[in-house]
C-alpha cells in the first residue's frame, strides 16, 4: 500500500527481479530505494536513494560484510559517509540513482572486490 492507501506492487527494472543474480541491487530496490512518481502520481519505474535510506543501507553493508559492530559502524560512518555521498552526489540533487549503490558501497568501504551479493 502507498501512503495514500492505494494498492501498489513494485515492479523492478529488468534484470533486477527476485530471480536476478544481482541480489544486492534487488535488495536495495526492495528494501531501501524510493520509486519516482510520474506527473500523475503513478510509479515511474525509476528508483533513487535519498541520504537517509543510503545511510541505513550503508550501515547494513558495514555490519554484514565488514563485520563492524554498532560502535565501529557509527565511527566509520561519521568519518567516511559524508565524503562518499558528496563524491557521488556531484549535482547536489540530494539523491542518487539506486543502480549506483554497488559502486557507492564499494567506494565507501574502500574495497572494490567486495562481494555485495554475499549479503
Amino acid at each position: 500500500m502507498t501512503p495514500e492507501g492505494k494498492e501498489y506492487t513494485r515492479k523492478f527494472p529488468e534484470g533486477f527481479d527476485e530471480d536476478s543474480p544481482n541480489k544486492f541491487v534487488h535488495h536495495i530496490l526492495k528494501e531501501y530505494a524510493v520509486e519516482e512518481k510520474d506527473d500523475k502520481g503513478n510509479p515511474s519505474g525509476n528508483f533513487f536513494m535519498n541520504k537517509k535510506w543510503t545511510q541505513a543501507a550503508s550501515k547494513e553493508v558495514l555490519g554484514k560484510l565488514k563485520k563492524m559492530d554498532e560502535g565501529a559502524t557509527e565511527k566509520y560512518m561519521n568519518q567516511y559517509f559524508g565524503r562518499t555521498w558528496e563524491h557521488f552526489d556531484v549535482n547536489e540533487a540530494n539523491r542518487l540513482d539506486a543502480l549506483d549503490m554497488p559502486a557507492f558501497m564499494k567506494y565507501l568501504c574502500s574495497d572494490q572486490s567486495l562481494d555485495l551479493d554475499a549479503m
